[in-house]
């Protein structure tokens, strides 16, 4: 009935032949389809754009303890239970030598928010370290070495393309959103969903090997350039928004 509902509304409102819709990932324009059958036109364009000149990798880290990092409201559909698994795992393999960080504020009117007194809880035990709400992210970039980013699906996540464009390696789910902006074992690693023993050891790896870090890092900054800068993005707009007037 909902389905029904959406659809109807869809076609009163983009009625008009140069309506067009906006996906950012190839995955929701599937799910439209299958869903709501319409003959308004679709177009897919990945993101809001990056400034690369404003994400640029910071160099000569320090290397004595790794920093992993999750940017990311704190929500079970992010994957923070998964992170925090993977960092009760590491921790006890690799001791002081690396931190998990999660930067991302408590959305508590969200149903999928976790409590604030469980994330207080792993805090007080030294498993995580949370940030809140950052204010200026790219410092916290700056001091990171990988991201781990095990969210149930995205849009276009900018977290990742910023992060991206900043040269650090990325694990991620192979789900909607990621997959359409790591390329596997090129510039990033994605895992099969809810995998977590798997995303853990591929974390291990990219933990021990600083040469496999930086490829994938040089790998994604490149890929994020090509495709989704600023000057590629605001292009393709720009090209919709010329089909309309």
């Amino acid at each position: 009935l909902l389905q029904k509902s959406i659809s109807l509304i869809f076609k009163i409102f983009f009625r008009k032949k140069k309506s067009i819709i906006i996906f950012q990932n190839r995955n929701d324009l599937n799910v439209f389809n299958s869903k709501i059958k319409s003959n308004i036109k679709k177009k897919i364009v990945k993101g809001s754009g990056i400034d690369s000149n404003i994400f640029q990798p910071k160099n000569n880290k320090d290397l004595n303890k790794i920093q992993i990092l999750l940017p990311a409201r704190i929500l079970y559909d992010k994957g923070v239970e998964d992170f925090i698994y993977c960092a009760i795992k590491t921790k006890k393999k690799f001791k002081n030598y690396v931190d998990f960080v999660i930067a991302g504020k408590i959305d508590t009117h969200n149903p999928s928010s976790i409590p604030l007194e469980v994330i207080n809880k792993y805090c007080k035990e030294g498993i995580i370290i949370w940030l809140s709400n950052v204010s200026n992210i790219k410092t916290v970039y700056d001091k990171s070495h990988i991201i781990c980013f095990p969210s149930f699906r995205e849009g276009n996540p900018r977290s990742l393309l910023e992060s991206a464009c900043c040269k650090l390696p990325i694990i991620a789910y192979d789900v909607a959103g990621c997959n359409d902006i790591i390329i596997n074992n090129y510039s990033g690693i994605l895992v099969p969903f809810r995998d977590k023993n798997k995303m853990n050891n591929s974390l291990e790896a990219l933990i021990l090997d600083s040469n496999l870090r930086n490829f994938l890092g040089e790998n994604a900054r490149k890929h994020v350039i090509a495709n989704f800068s600023n000057q590629i993005i605001f292009k393709h707009y720009l090209e919709i928004w010329k089909q309309l007037i």
